[in-house]
């Protein structure tokens, strides 16, 4: 065990540390995209990637040393993982049917092409939103 690589574990650990700071939902709103964040599920994983960040750069601040006894271990974990997350998500793009209509439940045929202003309402539209309220349009 080399001196030379538990300094660098302390110093990758404070810029873990450090950088989640960075990874706050309300900064990354503002960087991003010029305003907050509203969408619940993308700010609980900001969060979520934040802490587990954190949390890895104190433990590597204050034990290196584990990890550098057990990096066949944590390489291995790593890569089940990472493999893991990815099959996940091929199976459920591959299986995971949207609903008609779209997520937010604008039926098909409400919209019409227009050259000015990209689309329009379709006069007289009778549908059916699958989100309430507005169920039912056939008036």
């Amino acid at each position: 065990m080399r001196p030379t690589n538990e300094i660098f574990l302390k110093i990758l650990g404070i810029g873990l540390a450090v950088s989640a700071i960075f990874l706050n939902p309300n900064f990354l709103g503002q960087t991003l995209i010029n305003r907050t964040i509203e969408n619940s599920v993308v700010v609980f994983l900001i969060i979520f990637v934040e802490a587990v960040l954190t949390f890895l750069g104190i433990a590597l601040f204050l034990k290196p040393k584990f990890f550098i006894e057990k990096r066949k271990e944590i390489l291995l974990f790593a890569v089940v993982s990472i493999f893991s997350l990815v099959t996940l998500e091929v199976v459920a793009k591959v299986v995971w049917q949207s609903p008609l209509g779209g997520w937010y439940g604008y039926p098909p045929g409400l919209y019409e092409p227009d050259e000015k202003i990209g689309y329009v309402f379709k006069p007289n539209f009778k549908g059916y939103f699958p989100n309430p309220p507005y169920h039912n349009i056939a008036k």
